[in-house]
């Protein structure tokens, strides 16, 4: 599915989507409803990812690395 025409531009906003929601979850004061529907999200995105990505653990690593780079700004 790598290959299909897009799915890179849907893994990188999926990434950004993930990042952007586990920065909320971490820097917002949330209720537990709200917790559980952004984790929702995220595990929803992080499922596409596995099944269109060539490399999912890299891909899981590159969201990492981003949420690093976004919390020290």
């Amino acid at each position: 599915m790598a290959s299909f025409p897009g799915s890179q531009f849907l893994v990188a906003l999926w990434r950004r989507d993930i990042v952007k929601a586990r920065i909320r979850l971490v820097s917002e004061n949330l209720s537990v409803q709200r917790q559980d529907s952004i984790w929702y999200g995220i595990d929803c995105r992080e499922w596409f990812i596995k099944m269109v990505a060539d490399d999912f653990h890299s891909e899981l690593e590159t969201i990492d690395r981003m949420i690093e780079t976004e919390l020290r700004r």
